[in-house]
């Protein structure tokens, strides 16, 4: 069993009781950001071998990457969902298998360009959207959860977080610190 600080280093996803305005101000700050911060950290290390795994019995650097471009547009079509029909039940994927695919093997470079692309238009978007149309919500099959899409919002600023961190723990295990 893997040392639960390696899988998160930041702690599992914990959504306030009751999201605010100020909650998703800094949720849609942070997923705005997010690519602009995934390059600074991964520009800071140009010698980095990328293709190995970022802890042991982990995807690579490169599926991480993929996976991050690969859910947020998820979550982004989750969204045009909820937004335009009325408590749609999305399709779930599975991430290991979409991991093992031959595009999370491809260059880094294009799947970051995708996350850097994709998070600004989802912040436009995200921005443009009235107070209840953050309430409003879909149906996610994996227990027949309903989650709105305020609660959605902070699970993915936690989620580029979450793997930003991995990434970063990876880096200083690579250098011994």
């Amino acid at each position: 069993m893997q040392n639960n600080y390696l899988v998160y280093p930041i702690g599992r996803f914990e959504p306030p009781a009751e999201i605010s305005e100020s909650d998703l101000i800094a949720w849609m700050e942070r997923i705005g950001i997010f690519g602009a911060r995934l390059v600074a950290v991964l520009e800071q290390h140009p010698q980095m071998d990328w293709s190995r795994p970022y802890r042991p019995g982990a995807w690579t650097y490169v599926q991480l990457v993929h996976h991050l471009a690969d859910s947020h547009m998820n979550a982004m079509i989750r969204f045009k969902w909820a937004l335009t029909e009325d408590n749609p039940l999305i399709k779930a994927y599975d991430e290991n298998a979409w991991a093992l695919q031959s595009d999370a093997q491809g260059p880094m470079e294009d799947a970051v360009a995708l996350v850097k692309a994709l998070h600004a238009k989802w912040l436009l978007l995200m921005k443009g959207m009235t107070a209840e149309q953050w309430k409003r919500r879909y149906v996610h099959p994996d227990g027949m959860q309903e989650r709105t899409l305020a609660w959605t919002a902070g699970l993915y600023a936690w989620h580029g977080d979450h793997h930003l961190a991995q990434i970063e723990q990876g880096i200083r295990l690579s250098d011994g610190q």
